[in-house]
């Protein structure tokens, strides 16, 4: 399956839409924009998963590394509105204690808009 990525402003802030599955086939592509999106230095990043029916263990390594390189140039990423099955994995491997999660794009972009404020 392929994988669409739309950029979009928000609140001041770049929102990624991701659609499809993210497995070893397309982690790749989202790796890449992820990267790109980050090192433009937005105010924040929030990484819109509403339309992910599928994200496997590389899609879990691409979100943790755009979080890492994220934090090393102070600009906040989140992710919001993971579908249950996307959301069960974050859980499962305890990755939302790490990246924030967030059930809605709003309390996403109320999150990152505290933390580029504060930042």
């Amino acid at each position: 399956m392929s994988l669409d990525l739309r950029r979009r402003d928000e609140a001041q802030h770049c929102v990624l839409e991701v659609h499809g599955e993210v497995d070893l086939a397309t982690s790749p592509a989202l790796r890449d924009h992820l990267t790109k999106l980050i090192e433009d230095s937005p105010p924040a990043v929030v990484v819109d998963l509403d339309g992910v029916q599928f994200l496997d263990s590389t899609g879990l390594g691409v979100l943790v590394g755009a979080y890492k390189r994220a934090a090393e140039l102070g600009v906040p990423l989140s992710l919001a509105r993971p579908r249950r099955i996307v959301a069960n994995a974050l859980s499962l491997v305890r990755f939302d204690t790490v990246i924030p999660v967030h059930d809605t794009l709003k309390e996403a972009l109320a999150e990152v808009s505290g933390s580029s404020a504060t930042g």
